[in-house]
């Protein structure tokens, strides 16, 4: 018979041994629970003792980055270098400009008449020859010494008699008693006039009209001529008339003064005056092209326009490249990310999978910049292209014409409402989205004046 004592050590084993591998069953069950939740997590299992890890997803490919290459001017002086060729283009490839115009003081009314004339009235006449006097339109004889002046006849001075006269029998007494001579009047004998007046009727003696003028009995009229119908008095020396208004002459000898405002001169390559501006031809300001800015600006701005005269090396690839921007644009407006670059750095990023559109896009576009750069003269004007080679070395040179054509293509867009081309300026320039308003200013609103200096900017070391 089995000892007591042994059999109660046996069970008391047994109850442990089912006891641990209860504990361990309830461990791995929840180990293997903790697992499967973890796997299906997007966050990697923490590792415990040496109990080893799940295996990771494959791990994504590494962002390509953007490289723009090296930057060649502060954003700042970009912009300036940006705006100055903007406004050589424009002036180049436009069909009409607006004025230059600026304010200028009335200093007078018109008070003067020019040399050769007189005033009369509000008008300027020319002055009437010796003798006569001016009135109007009229030049009027001035009436002798001692006649009266009554506008165009001379009142006379009084006449006077001579007496009651000589029977006719006593002529010979006539004549003694007037050494003057006497003179027949019907029956009777009279002294003669004195000189300057002739006899009136039996015994008065009326002044003598000046020879050539008309006697009308109490007086004499006028002759006279006439000296035009007048013109404008004009401004005091060193002032110019515009108006009823004198003003001072335009500062820059470049304008020309329009009341109180003084205008740019009409430049060469736009001879034609069209009302605040200047065109090209009559035709395009008879056709109000200022009135069909976005569709003009277009036209200039398109690169059939800009090379298609003139043998540029890649315009079919350039028009493919373009197409294919304007597509790719089309279906992500308004969805471009804009990732934050410092200044000088290229943008990093950009190949994972919720960037890839945009980088896509920004490669095209700075294939775009590549070719467009190649064609920079043919695409913009010879002495645009010689300035910038003659100002940079020859890699910011390139830069900066890269430059230029990645703002052509995004103003191009934009004209066209692509909300997006402003974000896109963050992936593919190293100017920022306000950089497209110097563009867009020398295109929407081109003055006359393009002799704008090249500005004074700094190239980056």
């Amino acid at each position: 018979m089995a000892n007591p004592s042994h059999q109660a050590n046996i069970a008391t084993r047994a109850s442990r041994t089912i006891g641990f591998a209860l504990i361990c069953f309830f461990i791995l069950t929840a180990a293997s629970f903790v697992r499967a939740n973890t796997c299906s997590s997007s966050e990697p299992p923490a590792s415990a003792g040496n109990t080893k890890a799940p295996a990771r997803p494959e791990p994504r490919p590494s962002p390509t980055p953007i490289n723009l290459g090296k930057q060649p001017l502060s954003k700042a002086d970009l912009d300036k270098v940006m705006k100055w060729i903007a406004v050589q283009v424009s002036a180049d490839r436009l069909p009409f400009c607006w004025k230059k115009s600026v304010t200028r003081k009335a200093e007078a009314t018109l008070t003067e008449c020019p040399s050769g004339t007189e005033k009369d009235g509000q008008l300027c006449y020319p002055t009437c020859e010796a003798g006569y006097k001016g009135l109007g339109p009229a030049c009027w004889h001035t009436c002798p010494t001692g006649f009266t002046d009554i506008g165009g006849h001379c009142q006379k001075p009084a006449a006077y008699g001579r007496g009651a006269g000589y029977v006719i029998w006593d002529e010979q007494k006539c004549k003694n008693e007037n050494p003057g001579g006497c003179e027949k009047n019907g029956a009777l004998w009279y002294k003669k006039c004195k000189a300057n007046f002739h006899a009136v009727g039996a015994n008065i003696c009326s002044p003598d009209c000046p020879t050539g003028w008309e006697d009308t009995g109490t007086g004499c009229t006028k002759p006279r001529y006439g000296r035009t119908a007048g013109t404008a008095m004009g401004c005091k020396e060193g002032l110019e008339k515009s108006g009823a208004v004198c003003y001072k002459p335009c500062a820059n000898p470049n304008m020309t003064g329009v009341g109180p405002v003084c205008w740019d001169k009409c430049p060469t390559h736009m001879p034609v005056e069209c009302a605040a501006g200047c065109a090209k031809s009559k035709g395009e300001c008879v056709n109000k092209v200022v009135d069909q800015i976005k569709a003009v600006v277009s036209a200039a701005l398109s690169l059939a326009s800009l090379g298609g005269g003139s043998g540029a090396k890649h315009l079919d690839e350039l028009t493919d490249t373009l197409d294919a921007v304007t597509d790719l644009t089309s279906h992500m407006d308004g969805k471009i990310p804009i990732p934050v670059r410092p200044e000088g750095e290229s943008v990093t990023g950009l190949a994972g999978s919720p960037l890839r559109p945009a980088s896509d896009l920004s490669e095209k576009i700075l294939y775009y910049a590549e070719l467009f750069s190649d064609d920079f003269e043919t695409l913009t004007t010879p002495e645009v292209a010689s300035k910038i080679d003659s100002e940079f070395s020859e890699g910011a040179a390139k830069q900066i014409k890269k430059e230029w054509a990645v703002r052509h293509l995004l103003y191009t867009l934009e004209l066209n409402g692509f909300k997006a081309a402003k974000d896109l300026m963050w992936l593919v320039s190293f100017g920022d989205p306000t950089g497209l308003s110097g563009v867009a200013e020398a295109f929407t609103n081109p003055k006359c004046s393009s002799n704008m200096e090249f500005p004074e900017v700094e190239e980056l070391p």
